[in-house]
C-alpha cells in the first residue's frame, strides 16, 4: 500500500483541516467521559474496586464499538455517491488515477479518521489498564478488533456508496445492514437456542452467525483466558474462539467489499 495515495492525502486533508474535525473530537470525548465517570464511580463503590476492572474495560469496548457502527458507515458513505452529487465524479473518473487507489484512499481515509477518533480513547482505557484487573493481552486484542471492525464498516458502506446515487440511499443501506448483523444475528440464535430440543435430547445446532457479530466477539474476548481457551466456544470443530475467527471473517469481508467496490468504479469509467 503505497502511503503517497494522492486520494487519501485530499480526503484526509478535508477531513481534518477546519472546525468540523474539531467538534466532532470534542463532542465524541464529551460523551465518552459522561458514560466513564459513571462507571468508574461505581466502580470505586464496589466492596472491591480494585479487585477487577473487567465491567469497565468491556463497557468502554463496547461504547467505542458501538460509536464505530454509527460513525465510521457516515464517515464512508457519502465517499463516492457526494462526488456524484457535487458534479466532480466525472472529474474523478477522468483522472490520471488507477482505481485501486481511488478505492484505497477513499476507504482508507474513513478509517484514518475513525482510528484518530478511537485514539483519543485511549487514555480513558489505560486507566482501566492500570489500576489492574486487564491484562495487556486482552487490551491489546479487543482494540484491534475495534479497529478491524471500523475498517469493514467503513468498506461496506463505500461498497454501497459506489453502487447508489444518493448519499441518504447508501447510508441507510449501510445502518441496516449493520443492525442485521448485530441485532439479526442474536436474534436469529436467540430463535434457534429457544426451540424444543430434538427427539434425542440434543439442542438444536446454532447456525454460528455469531461470528459475524463483532460483539459477540468482545464478549467472547471478556471471558478470554491468557492461555487461550474462550469460555463461549459454542463448536467444538472451530479450534479458534469467537473473537479470532469473527477478526478472521471481518477482514474477509473488508477484501471482498474493496474488491466489488473496485470492479464497480472501473464501471463506471467504462460509462
Amino acid at each position: 500500500m503505497r502511503l503517497n495515495n494522492p486520494v487519501l492525502i485530499r480526503e484526509m486533508r478535508a477531513r481534518v483541516r477546519g472546525s468540523k474535525s474539531f467538534v466532532v473530537h470534542l463532542l465524541f470525548l464529551t460523551f465518552f467521559l459522561l458514560v466513564f465517570l459513571p462507571i468508574y464511580y461505581f466502580q470505586l463503590k464496589s466492596p472491591a474496586p480494585w479487585s477487577s476492572n473487567d465491567g469497565i474495560f468491556l463497557t468502554l469496548l463496547f461504547v467505542l464499538l458501538g460509536f464505530v457502527c454509527v460513525v465510521s458507515p457516515a464517515f464512508s458513505s457519502g465517499s463516492i455517491t457526494g462526488e456524484r452529487e457535487q458534479k466532480t465524479l466525472a472529474f474523478l473518473l477522468v483522472a490520471p488515477l488507477k482505481p485501486k487507489t481511488v478505492v484505497t484512499g477513499k476507504m482508507l481515509s474513513s478509517f484514518f479518521f475513525s482510528a484518530l477518533l478511537l485514539l483519543t480513547a485511549l487514555p480513558y482505557l489505560f486507566l482501566a489498564y492500570v489500576v489492574g484487573g486487564v491484562d495487556g493481552l486482552r487490551f491489546l486484542l479487543g482494540y484491534i478488533l475495534i479497529l478491524i471492525s471500523s475498517l469493514f464498516f467503513s468498506a461496506m458502506a463505500l461498497f454501497f456508496s459506489s453502487v447508489s446515487r444518493r448519499t441518504a440511499s447508501a447510508t441507510a443501506i449501510s445502518y441496516g445492514c449493520i443492525i442485521a448483523l448485530v441485532l439479526g444475528t442474536l436474534a436469529l440464535e436467540a430463535y434457534l437456542g429457544s426451540r424444543p430440543p430434538l427427539p434425542n435430547g440434543e439442542p438444536h445446532p446454532l447456525s454460528g452467525a455469531f461470528y459475524l457479530n463483532p460483539f459477540m466477539g468482545l464478549v467472547s474476548l471478556y471471558l478470554y483466558k491468557v492461555e487461550g481457551i474462550s469460555n463461549v466456544q459454542p463448536y467444538k470443530s472451530v479450534p479458534l474462539p469467537i473473537w479470532a475467527v469473527n477478526m478472521i471473517l471481518l477482514s474477509l469481508l473488508t477484501l471482498l467489499f474493496w474488491w466489488l467496490t473496485h470492479r464497480r468504479y472501473r464501471k463506471l469509467e467504462r460509462i
